[in-house]
């Protein structure tokens, strides 16, 4: 055997040892357990807190195969009672040829070099969310494919000599969380990369990123997620009242309106299951 050989299996073998995350090269869906933090970190892209250095490090590969991106990505991800935490460092051999033009938040930012987190809470994976964050700083979100969609969230970007780095902070209570959700959730990490036309994920995908039957697995979590879930529901109800009070006097507004009474008990009483319930049937009666 010659020392070239011998190279590349000291290579794969520790790149196997330091990312045990990556399930997907054997054909499983990856998982990720991402690491309880007691602080949450400053969101300003330097990725200097101590936290980082902790837990689980995954690595991404090209869009369509399983060979390792010749820029890699290497990706954290921790969270907290409020919010989930992820960090992405990516490098970069001509990073003079970064591109960073995009500066106003939901547009095209996926034109320049980029990192996208897409996450689903819950196992409808018709339902997404879609966070990109460019290289000059300007975020994008969607649900699914829908850019009308916003959310109030952090991240922070900083450049150097080996390329660039990204910090985001999700707060729970941004995404419609419900009481059925899951212990396990969809997720992916994606990059997008210009100086060489490389587009890479954690989760193979085949023609794109938007794939959510490919997403991997985020696992492990253990916040109390009720508040996030409370505050959903308060959001609907609000917007069911509002509906109801724009339609008053119609039929479907009478017979959805009688249920509100009982929705006002259930919001008070804490029962998220039941009152998700009761607000599911008053919803579908203001649309009859």
């Amino acid at each position: 055997m010659d020392l070239r050989f011998w190279t590349k299996a000291i290579v794969w073998l520790i790149l196997l040892l330091l990312f045990p995350t990556r399930g997907a090269l054997a054909g499983q869906s990856p998982t990720v357990a991402p690491t309880p933090f007691k602080t949450p970190p400053l969101i300003d892209g330097k990725l200097y807190d101590p936290i980082w250095r902790q837990g689980a490090v995954v690595v991404l590969t090209k869009l369509g195969g399983a060979q390792l991106a010749s820029q890699q990505t290497f990706v954290k991800v921790g969270y907290d009672a409020s919010a989930l935490y992820v960090s992405f460092s990516c490098l970069e051999d001509q990073p003079q040829k970064i591109a960073a033009s995009v500066k106003q938040r939901d547009r095209d930012v996926f034109q320049d070099d980029c990192v996208e987190l897409f996450l689903a809470p819950h196992s409808d994976s018709t339902r997404y969310y879609h966070f990109l964050v460019n290289a000059a700083g300007t975020q994008r979100d969607e649900v699914g494919m829908d850019s009308e969609w916003n959310a109030n969230w952090q991240s922070g970007v900083t450049r150097d000599e080996k390329g660039w780095s990204v910090e985001m902070a999700l707060p729970y209570d941004q995404l419609s969380l419900l009481p059925d959700l899951p212990a396990e959730w969809g997720v992916n990490f994606c990059r997008e990369e210009q100086p060489h036309g490389e587009l890479s994920s954690w989760s193979p995908c085949r023609e794109g990123f938007h794939e959510p039957a490919r997403f991997g697995k985020l696992v492990g979590m253990t916040a109390d997620m009720k508040p996030a879930i409370r505050s959903t529901l308060f959001r609907r109800n609000d917007a069911l009242t509002r509906r109801l009070d724009s339609v008053r006097g119609q039929p479907s507004e009478v017979k959805a309106r009688k249920r509100l009474p009982y929705l006002t008990q259930l919001l008070q009483s804490g029962d998220l299951l039941a009152l998700y319930q009761t607000l599911l049937q008053a919803e579908t009666e203001a649309q009859a």
